[in-house]
């Protein structure tokens, strides 16, 4: 494989972290699909009330930064210069290897096919915006 990886770019990395974080809290609120997500996962709002959200939240900064340096790995190595790249990449990145990684949740643990399309739909969605900011920003 003949490839150059440049040094990493703070800026996108931090922002792409960030719009991740953020498209979650959304994705997952009452917003937008929150109230089929806690009935999808079967989840209620006391075991909500239950779970720490700052803990949560913080922990959280790790597989969002973890994704998105992954993400940026792949876009320098393919030599990603467009937006149509771009999209291309977080698609096969959400679709290809998240959705179905995540399908294994619908065989063994019997979790609703209503759930894996929520929850790929917002890596999709999350995946998509980080691979053009990175793009776009490098």
């Amino acid at each position: 494989m003949d490839f150059q990886l440049q040094l990493f770019n703070f800026w996108p990395l931090l922002f792409s972290a960030i719009s991740n974080m953020l498209i979650g809290a959304l994705w997952y609120s009452p917003i937008l699909f929150g109230n089929l997500w806690m009935k999808f996962a079967e989840i209620t709002v006391e075991d909500i009330k239950k779970i720490d959200s700052r803990q949560s939240m913080l922990l959280g900064i790790i597989p969002s930064t973890l994704s998105v340096i992954f993400l940026y790995l792949v876009l320098m190595i393919a030599n990603v210069n467009s937006i149509w790249g771009a999209l291309v990449i977080g698609t096969i990145a959400s679709v290809g290897f998240g959705g179905t990684s995540l399908l294994n949740n619908v065989i063994f643990e019997k979790r609703p096919i209503k759930l894996l399309l929520m929850n790929v739909g917002y890596s999709f969605v999350a995946w998509n915006i980080a691979a053009i900011l990175i793009t776009v920003w490098k």
